[in-house]
C-alpha cells in the first residue's frame, strides 16, 4: 500500500532503497544523509561511513547484503535515466538536491500515518544490531559496524536479545 501512494517510479525506488539502508547497514539518520555516490561501492558490496559524517568521527566499512543491493541497483538505475547528478545518494523527490533532514523526517511522518505503525529511525539501527547478533554475530564486529568508540555503547544492544538467543548449549 506505501509503495503505491508514492507517486513517481523514482520516489518508490528512492525510499525503498533509503529504508532498505537503514535496516540492513544500521547506519544513523545523519550518516544516512551524508551518503554520497561514492560511498557506495555495489561491486564490492560495500558502503563507507565518512569520518566527517559519522557521529563517532571514524571512518568505517559496512557491507551491503543482497537485498540491499538490489534496491540500490534500482534506485540509481532510475537516478541515471532521470539524469540526476547530484554527488549526494539520496536526493529530494522533486529536485536534484541532497534529501534535508526535514525532508527525511516529513517522509517519516507520511509512512507513519499511512502504515499505522509508530516508529523512530534510531529503530532500524536497533534492529540491525538484534539481527546481527541473533544471527550469529559477534559484539567485536557489531561495534565496528555501528561504528562505536566504546564497547559498553554496543552491549547495550545485548539488552534486546531473546534469553535464548544468549544460551549456549553446553553438554
Amino acid at each position: 500500500i506505501l509503495t503505491s501512494t508514492w507517486r513517481t517510479r523514482f520516489t518508490r525506488r528512492r525510499n525503498i532503497a533509503l529504508f532498505s539502508t537503514l535496516l540492513y547497514t544500521g547506519i544513523r539518520k545523519g550518516e544516512l544523509l551524508g551518503l554520497q555516490l561514492s560511498d557506495i561501492e555495489l561491486s564490492r558490496m560495500e558502503l563507507t561511513v565518512r569520518g566527517e559524517t559519522s557521529k563517532s568521527r571514524v571512518r568505517r566499512v559496512v557491507p551491503i547484503n543482497s537485498k540491499l543491493c538490489v534496491a540500490l541497483e534500482d534506485y540509481l538505475g532510475e537516478r541515471q535515466r532521470l539524469r540526476r547528478r547530484s554527488e549526494h545518494l539520496f536526493t529530494s523527490s522533486q529536485t536534484d538536491t541532497p534529501l534535508t533532514a526535514d525532508g527525511l523526517k516529513h517522509l517519516v511522518e507520511e509512512v507513519k500515518q499511512l502504515s499505522g505503525v509508530t516508529f523512530h529511525l534510531h529503530q532500524f539501527r536497533h534492529t540491525f544490531a538484534v539481527n546481527f547478533l541473533s544471527h550469529g554475530g559477534d559484539i567485536a564486529r557489531l561495534k565496528q559496524l555501528l561504528g562505536h568508540r566504546d564497547i559498553r555503547m554496543t552491549s547495550a544492544y545485548l539488552r534486546c536479545l531473546p534469553t535464548s538467543a544468549m544460551r549456549t548449549d553446553v553438554e
